[in-house]
């Protein structure tokens, strides 16, 4: 083990749980898995210095391919009609029955999908860190919010730029805004690929308005997923995920870093329990069928669901609020 302190709580008390494969990314190639026991967070034990996207990450990574970028069709119109009503800013109060019917359509949405998006708030101005291709910022932008987006990437970043959005490429250690500059700030499944994600929060904190509002979508390394599939769990992502969170490590850090959390979604995500049966199944036969593909994806969805009533979810969405 070459690490010997905590990059969170900076305790000492550190334990190796298992060596692990990167099956996806690095087959044959074992990392260590350390987990602290004074705060509980867990992370493999790698070396990041400046080539580590270079040296680990694939050209086809998917948050990075302006090739996935989806095509319009009935159910982007649709769906765009939905955050419009839902999401919107709103100049008028609304009705009791348009705001229950929002609410609940704000919860549903959110509690599926990939990204959730924020009910309007302050001047509307959003950061999503990690932004990738853009497609957030896309969402966000054709309901009225004033989108911002990093992405270190450089093709990525490009195609997000090409696209009309405001999106810089560079690193989030290098990019620089004012303090105080945003009233909410995204982090898409990117805070457990940071190396320092104490530090990475830290700076949150300082470009958020007072009282601003943070959301963070990782996986849950408490969870029942995790449990079941072990080594295949699709959370893991090694090397590419270097930190693993339960909403207890996540809250501890987000306290560190000068945060109120507000709460914690467990979200219904039967793809990506799906994506952890296909792991598993390729370990066996090494070859991905379509219709393995199909069955696991009918296998996950009365488990995703039981599995986010239970607060056991593979996927959580973190809200919390700057303290002022």
């Amino acid at each position: 083990m070459e690490k010997s302190q905590c990059n969170v709580c900076c305790g000492f008390d550190l334990r190796k749980i298992q060596s692990i494969e990167g099956h996806k990314y690095t087959p044959a190639d074992y990392f260590n898995l350390i987990c602290c026991n004074e705060c509980g967070l867990v992370f493999i034990d790698i070396d990041t210095d400046r080539n580590f996207i270079k040296k680990y990450y694939p050209e086809n990574y998917k948050p990075h391919d302006p090739h996935l970028i989806r095509s319009s069709s009935f159910r982007k119109t649709l769906m765009q009609a939905v955050r419009n009503f839902v999401f919107g800013r709103e100049e008028n109060r609304p009705s009791i029955v348009l705001t229950a019917i929002k609410q609940t359509l704000f919860y549903l949405y959110n509690k599926t999908a990939y990204r959730s998006i924020p009910f309007f708030r302050g001047e509307g101005k959003l950061l999503d860190i990690g932004c990738g291709t853009g497609e957030y910022l896309r969402l966000l932008k054709d309901i009225g919010w004033s989108v911002q987006g990093v992405e270190p990437v450089e093709k990525a970043a490009l195609a997000a730029k090409n696209a009309g959005l405001n999106v810089e490429w560079k690193s989030y250690e290098e990019v620089e805004y004012p303090e105080k500059s945003f009233d909410v700030i995204t982090m898409w499944h990117v805070l457990e690929h940071f190396p320092d994600p104490k530090r990475a929060l830290q700076k949150v904190s300082k470009m958020l308005k007072d009282d601003g509002l943070l959301l963070i979508g990782i996986p849950n390394y408490d969870s029942f997923d995790r449990r079941v599939f072990r080594e295949y769990w699709n959370g893991f992502e090694i090397p590419l995920h270097i930190y693993h969170f339960t909403p207890g490590s996540i809250k501890n850090l987000l306290n560190i870093a000068g945060f109120n959390c507000m709460k914690v979604v467990h979200t219904i995500r039967p793809a990506d329990m799906a994506s952890s049966l296909e792991n598993y199944f390729a370990s066996r036969n090494k070859s991905k069928n379509i219709y393995i593909r199909k069955v696991s994806f009918l296998l996950s969805l009365p488990m995703s669901y039981i599995f986010s009533l239970l607060r056991r979810s593979s996927i959580i969405v973190v809200y919390a609020q700057k303290r002022s």
